[in-house]
């Protein structure tokens, strides 16, 4: 059990939204966001996620996971009616590294493909790279420092990442790295948990349609309020109710691209959407989890 606990606690880093005391060792999710901004388009996603990690004698990690998802955009405005399935098939690698008793190293390769159904092919690979130092001040507070990058179809998307993992006390925990993510959770219970999350995300998809190419970039930032019931010790039903803000699905030329995307900050972009479905709206999630606790004996 010792090994185990070493083992999930080193994979924990491999994942933003990953808190200092358990892991979600896979996920299986459901959301939905019935009416976006004055179109009234309506966004469902269903997606699968694992993490699979490999310990070596020297307890340093070999961290493997692998994920998909599919996203169906449905729009009807003004008698004009409008339908996108998106697929996303993700694949990362990368090693853990314990440099000393208070500093670790994680660094990640990301492969993946956002595409439409007739785009998925390794034409449109899209690789990444994550890397994130860990500090640990205390046993229960840690800070982390890195960077994201990613090739998306619109350019280079590169961004510094700012974490830190705070058990306040034994119900309370704050965690995230932004600008992905951030959590509140209290858990006054074995079987209950509760608390607030944020979540931002950029992605871009390679689109085609009767021959011709272009690429939709998906800008979403998400705040919930969330509730974790533990159906067993390892298995938790997971139901989110929140709001998307500046919610963007546009539509491009393929040679439309910007200097660089930074987040927040975007170089270079001169870019005219061909299309675009945007506003806020409300969200619901619904997650099934194994997830497995570190501080079990």
């Amino acid at each position: 059990m010792k090994r185990i606990v070493i083992m999930t606690l080193l994979i924990a880093l491999a994942h933003p939204g990953f808190t200092q005391d358990y892991i979600d060792l896979a996920n299986i999710n459901y959301s939905i966001s019935p009416s976006i901004g004055d179109s009234n388009a309506m966004t469902e996603k269903k997606g699968v996620h694992f993490q699979v990690p490999i310990v070596l004698k020297n307890k340093d990690v070999i961290v493997t996971g692998f994920g998909g998802a599919v996203t169906n955009i449905h729009n009807s405005y003004k008698g004009v009616s409008y339908h996108q399935n998106l697929h996303h098939l993700m694949v990362l690698l990368g090693y853990k590294k314990q440099i000393n008793e208070k500093l670790s190293l994680l660094a990640l390769t990301l492969n993946q493909i956002n595409a439409d159904p007739k785009s998925v092919s390794l034409k449109n690979y899209q690789p990444g790279f994550y890397t994130l130092f860990t500090i640990a001040k205390s046993n229960t507070l840690k800070y982390k420092l890195g960077a994201l990058y990613k090739y998306e179809f619109s350019g280079p998307f590169i961004i510094p990442l700012f974490g830190v993992d705070w058990q306040v006390n034994d119900k309370l925990q704050i965690f995230g790295t932004l600008p992905i993510t951030a959590n509140v959770i209290y858990k006054p219970g074995e079987k209950l948990g509760y608390g607030l999350s944020f979540k931002g995300s950029i992605a871009t998809y390679a689109l085609e349609s009767g021959g011709t190419d272009t690429y939709l970039q998906e800008n979403n930032n998400e705040i919930h309020a969330l509730l974790d019931y533990y159906v067993a010790e390892n298995i938790v039903l997971q139901a989110k109710v929140g709001y998307q803000t500046d919610n963007k699905y546009s539509r491009y030329s393929p040679d439309d691209k910007v200097d660089a995307n930074m987040g927040p900050v975007v170089l270079g972009d001169e870019r005219i959407p061909i299309s675009r479905i945007y506003g806020d709206g409300l969200a619901y999630k619904l997650s099934f989890i194994y997830r497995f606790s570190l501080n079990q004996d």
